[in-house]
């Protein structure tokens, strides 16, 4: 038996050290992909594709500014920021506004919330070209019995920051 542990050892060593060889290159290989999240603060103009939209879209902020004031952060889900009105915007009726990317980095999420009811507006991502615009779709959401979520397609156009 001590016989079989060292040849035994002598297969599943090697083995071990190429799985993590290849895990380290596969992480590195994601990491260079993947976008950092604060590449996407600052300011954009929303500009909603439907033109007689509900009035909770109404009651978002035409031009917002994504910062990078962190707002929460646990081990099991992506960090969320802080979403302000841009500068010279009125503020949405709206107490908790924050965005994140997803942890695949193939999704922008802001969600603005009442605590009861609110919007969550989700634009796919393209982490290898720089946005000229994001196309996205937002969705009411809400917690009263018998209420029909609604969507409507947004597109979110960066601008500099006054």
């Amino acid at each position: 038996m001590k016989t079989t542990k060292p040849a035994l050892r002598t297969l599943v060593m090697p083995l071990l050290a190429m799985s993590s060889s290849f895990n380290a290159q596969r992480e590195t290989s994601v990491r260079q992909q993947s976008l950092d999240p604060l590449d996407l603060a600052g300011c954009y103009q929303l500009e909603w594709r439907q033109s007689n939209r509900p009035a909770a879209f109404r009651d978002i902020e035409s031009r917002i500014w994504l910062t990078t004031v962190q707002v929460r952060r646990q081990d099991s889900i992506p960090p969320y920021f802080v979403v302000r009105p841009a500068p010279g915007t009125r503020a949405s009726i709206f107490e908790q506004v924050n965005w994140r990317v997803t942890t695949d980095g193939t999704e922008l999420w802001i969600t603005w919330s009442s605590g009861f009811h609110g919007v969550h507006v989700h634009f796919k991502l393209q982490p290898e070209k720089e946005p000229s615009s994001l196309e996205g779709v937002a969705d009411t959401f809400s917690d009263a019995l018998g209420a029909k979520p609604q969507s409507t397609p947004v597109v979110a156009r960066p601008y500099d920051c006054p």
